[in-house]
């Protein structure tokens, strides 16, 4: 049963003299969402292709996003924090991003693409509307597992700007695609109503391992019943879903999960499917791509085989400097391809994550001075506090990028401009 929901152009509202002026963003049933169909614009093969993979933006291809030291390689080591009892802040080089959202844990489920990306969103339009992001009602929260639908048309033969070519749960995604689908294509996503997580994560007390192992118990058991569904018992797959992610789903639904061709669409199928409450994305922003081996061609014609997906576009110098670049308007900075298994040339477990700071600490000990960041990430508040509030060296973190194609991403306000032209590439 499709999803009908389309976008609400409301710019071409605008432009055309239908309205005369964008309402503030608000949440709307999907119901109530239209969109002329006579404006969608048709994807061509070499962003089709794009979208069936997330390489060209995050070449981390299987990202574990989880807090789990793998590789042999310390996470610490990468998210190093710089010793206080040697380092104090130098004066005046404090950057903060005001009205973050608050710091959320994605348990066991490799989405931090999804938190990272939902994060940029929500920051946005808590500024453009003046809407404490701290203190967000579930309608006007964003549902990080809803972002990460957006790295990846679930159905080839649909539009980049339908709604209903999303109906996966990504586990391998981008946060930059999330960004250019969700807040410049579709316009919309679904509000936390649909699937408050964070509160399995509370019920389960944030230990990644435990909900790892639920959600690996619920892939077998999806591929039990996909294999042999006559003989699958719907029943128990219920009470799995009841008892470990606090969600109910009735048999004929459950039934027709099942049958979907992937685990990713299984989990869009039980966990989001059949909701209508969705926080619209208004007025659409700008998003931004850093590096980028086009310096600013147009997307849509970027061939796939243009860049390989390890190839090293920058360097630490401009990339510290357009971060602090964009911190000083007061956006946050989302990062990709964070390798954590300390390969970024042969990476297998990635993450992603948001930078809200920027500071300089100068040592006591005549060490020098060193850049760090504050990361907004999803491992939680306990994760944070561990590690000095998120305070972590620049050079440390941003190294393991290997500053690949699309290794920052934000937005910006908008432009009187539609479709690819909202999407920015840099060099």
């Amino acid at each position: 049963m499709p999803v009908f929901v389309l976008t609400l152009f409301r710019g071409f509202m605008l432009l055309s003299g239908l309205v005369t002026s964008i309402p503030s963003p608000a949440q709307y049933s999907m119901s109530e969402v239209k969109s002329p169909s006579s404006k969608v614009r048709p994807v061509g093969q070499d962003v089709a292709d794009l979208l069936k993979g997330t390489a060209r933006f995050n070449y981390q291809a299987i990202p574990s996003c989880r807090p789990i030291d793998s590789g042999g390689v310390a996470l610490d080591d990468i998210f190093k924090a710089l010793p206080l009892s040697d380092y104090s802040v130098k004066d005046g080089t404090t950057l903060l991003v005001k009205n973050m959202p608050p710091v959320e844990s994605q348990g066991g489920l490799p989405i931090c693409h999804g938190y990272s990306a939902a994060a940029i969103v929500q920051q946005y339009l808590c500024e453009v509307d003046n809407w404490d992001c701290q203190h967000l009602s579930q309608e006007r929260k964003i549902a990080p597992i809803g972002m990460a639908t957006y790295s990846k048309l679930s159905d080839a033969k649909k539009k980049i700007n339908d709604f209903e070519g999303y109906e996966g749960v990504v586990l391998a995604g981008s946060g930059a695609l999330n960004l250019i689908n969700g807040a410049v294509f579709i316009g919309m996503t679904y509000s936390n109503i649909c699937y408050p997580y964070e509160k399995v994560v509370a019920e389960n007390s944030n230990d990644t391992r435990v909900l790892d192992d639920k959600f690996e118990k619920l892939k077998s058991s999806y591929k039990d019943a996909h294999r042999d569904p006559q003989s699958a018992c719907i029943d128990c797959l219920a009470d799995e879903l009841q008892r470990d992610f606090d969600k109910k789903v009735a048999a004929n639904d459950l039934k027709a999960a099942v049958a979907q061709d992937t685990f990713e669409k299984f989990l869009y199928s039980t966990l989001l499917y059949g909701c209508d409450e969705v926080v619209e994305i208004v007025p659409k922003p700008v998003v931004h791509v850093f590096p980028s081996a086009t310096g600013g061609a147009a997307y849509k014609r970027v061939r796939q085989d243009e860049v390989q997906p390890s190839q090293r576009l920058s360097s630490y110098g401009p990339t510290i400097e357009k971060i602090r670049g964009v911190l000083a308007t007061g956006r946050p900075v989302q990062v990709d391809g964070i390798c954590v298994d300390g390969k970024p040339n042969a990476c297998k477990s990635g993450h992603s994550v948001v930078i809200a700071g920027y500071r300089e600490m100068c040592s006591s000990s005549g060490k020098g001075c060193r850049e760090a960041l504050l990361i907004h990430n999803s491992w939680g508040e306990d994760w944070q506090e561990k590690h000095d509030g998120g305070w972590v060296d620049a050079y440390t973190l941003l190294e393991t990028t290997g500053y690949a194609s699309g290794t920052l991403s934000w937005l910006t306000d908008p432009l009187p401009t539609s479709g690819w032209d909202r999407v920015k590439f840099e060099n």
